[in-house]
């Protein structure tokens, strides 16, 4: 089976998971988790996942999903601007 894109494997007869991203940096997981409760009673319910090489916001069960705005932390901030940057740079 693979997952996020083919980026991520699991064989069924083995058991055995790889990848080829790299894990999340460390507490990543953590300043989502703190971003997703700070958007306050909308997002009572929601759950956060670490799924080793990114996180997952499930939001379908949140008090009002519909309604839910997550202001993002700043490490996931960062890594999307140097993202940005970077996909900037290669266009050139």
């Amino acid at each position: 089976m693979l997952g996020l894109y083919g980026a991520q494997r699991w064989e069924a007869s083995t058991g055995t998971r790889s990848s080829l991203l790299a894990p999340l940096p460390e507490g990543l997981a953590d300043d989502v988790a703190a971003a997703v409760t700070s958007a306050g009673r909308d997002a009572e319910g929601s759950v956060v996942e670490d799924k080793g090489s990114s996180p997952a916001v499930h939001v379908r069960r949140a008090a009002r999903p519909g309604r839910l705005v997550v202001p993002g932390p700043p490490g996931v901030v960062a890594l999307l601007e140097t993202l940005a940057r970077l996909l900037t740079s290669a266009e050139d």
